[in-house]
């Protein structure tokens, strides 16, 4: 077997002396898994397979994805070249960043703004997650009762004329509490007299 291919190469060189003999070195090519230390797969790690030409040049590199939500995509080497499995995450696990459970090793970093208004004995505020971990998991509290920590002032406007028998005015509270509570009436009935 060594003879005939040994004799297709000195055909190749001597009949087409323009061929590179980097095509016949090029064709081996080496495959190296960085996670294949645990094999056949790790599912807790995003690993890497890198494939080299015979010069030690990459020529490409395959990455560890998740495929969905539920699955991760775990390449390794097989006879020098990348293949790739999708295995589904265990106990019902999320795939995120390339890795089962990932939502589990994203950093959380809950960021509130001030909570709003007390109304009618309740307050709210927004909380995201500066990272986008994509879960909720240890999210702080959106919603909270609260007391009127405080008294409004009311101020109000002269009535208007009595139209149709009725009067308005407008009232504006100088604490800006946030609230109706307590608001003095904005309208009234009236007569028209002659």
């Amino acid at each position: 077997m060594y003879i005939v291919a040994g004799f297709i190469i000195f055909i190749l060189l001597f009949v087409f002396p323009n061929v590179s003999s980097d095509l016949f070195i090029a064709s081996k090519t080496t495959c190296s898994d960085t996670d294949e230390t645990i094999y056949p797969f790790n599912i807790d790690q995003v690993g890497q397979v890198i494939i080299k030409n015979a010069y030690g040049k990459i020529l490409r590199i395959y990455t560890d994805t998740c495929s969905g939500t539920k699955y991760h995509k775990e390449y390794y080497c097989n006879k020098n070249s990348a293949r790739n499995k999708k295995i589904k995450c265990p106990n019902q696990e999320r795939c995120i960043y390339g890795v089962c459970g990932g939502d589990k090793r994203c950093a959380l970093d809950w960021r509130c703004t001030p909570w709003g208004y007390c109304i009618d004995g309740s307050q709210t505020r927004t909380c995201t997650d500066a990272n986008s971990c994509g879960t909720n998991t240890n999210k702080p509290i959106t919603t909270q009762q609260c007391s009127m920590s405080c008294t409004p002032s009311w101020q109000c406007g002269a009535w208007s004329s009595c139209v149709n028998n009725q009067q308005s005015r407008l009232c504006f509270d100088t604490n800006n509490c946030g609230t109706t509570a307590n608001r003095p009436s904005l309208t009234q009935s009236c007569i028209i007299t002659q």
